[in-house]
């Protein structure tokens, strides 16, 4: 499993502005928030029989969506991690879309 500060190491590591939780200044899109670890259990009648490690990871932006959904997958990739993107959705207060990945590790 990834520490908190090797996984902060590579997500602040991509070309993109990255924070845990929030930025304490407003900043210009595209820019990624992270959080984690947390964890999923796989259980049954009482009992956890797995269980999997993970961070969130989404990607804010407005304009070019989907060149920069690429270029984070790319990143991932070549970092051999784990992940899935979750949901894309609108913000229409902010104008902005949000990507949500999970990154098993």
């Amino acid at each position: 499993m990834l520490t908190i500060d090797e996984f902060k190491e590579i997500v602040e590591g991509h070309s993109v502005p990255c924070e845990f939780s929030h930025f304490k200044e407003q900043i210009k899109p595209p820019f990624m928030l992270w959080g984690g670890p947390f964890k999923e259990n796989f259980y049954a009648d009482g009992i956890v029989y797995f269980s999997n490690d993970y961070y969130e990871v989404e990607l804010y932006t407005r304009v070019d969506i989907h060149t920069e959904e690429k270029a984070l997958e790319n990143y991932f990739k070549q970092r051999k991690l784990n992940w899935k993107k979750d949901d894309q959705e609108w913000l229409d207060e902010y104008k902005l879309y949000v990507t949500t990945y999970t990154i098993y590790v």
